[in-house]
């Protein structure tokens, strides 16, 4: 995903369209070409990591888990009660390379999934009451302290 991508999703939750947003959950299936798992993982959990905390601000707790590094589960739990959830699998084909985020809101769904034709889709639920979103700014070191715990319960395959 793009940051093209991400500004459409941002876009669609600034609208109000999905209301306020309370999970989020990506998937990432990716091929390692001259890299090592731990520096594309770091990689990819800078972008996405830093995308979550701008969506549902900062995390409370963490926990993670690796399988060899080839597949790695993350929880994240926000300080206002929201979860987030990645999951990122490595694979030796780049053909199987895939992505796939939604966001669910108190209003409805929003989601890409990179191996389908349509960008950004939402859908919307009836008759629910709204609450104002917030979005904070994402603070670099913020997403450095989540990378590492992240790490840090890999190790010891507990919570944080």
């Amino acid at each position: 995903m793009n940051a093209e991508h991400f500004d459409c999703v941002k876009n669609i939750i600034n609208s109000d369209a999905i209301g306020e947003p309370k999970m989020i959950r990506i998937y990432r299936g990716l091929a390692l070409e001259n890299i090592s798992k731990k520096d594309a993982l770091s990689l990819i959990l800078y972008e996405d990591i830093g995308f979550i905390i701008d969506i549902l601000g900062n995390v409370d707790k963490v926990f993670a888990r690796s399988f060899h590094l080839y597949n790695t589960i993350i929880i994240l739990k926000h300080e206002n009660k929201s979860l987030s959830h990645i999951s990122v699998n490595f694979y030796d084909e780049p053909a199987l390379e895939t992505f796939r985020l939604e966001i669910a809101g108190t209003k409805g769904l929003t989601e890409y999934d990179s191996d389908k034709e349509s960008t950004i889709l939402y859908h919307r639920k009836q008759n629910i009451s709204l609450k104002e979103s917030t979005f904070n700014d994402i603070n670099r070191k913020d997403v450095q302290n989540v990378i590492l715990k992240i790490f840090d319960a890999i190790e010891k395959e507990e919570m944080v």
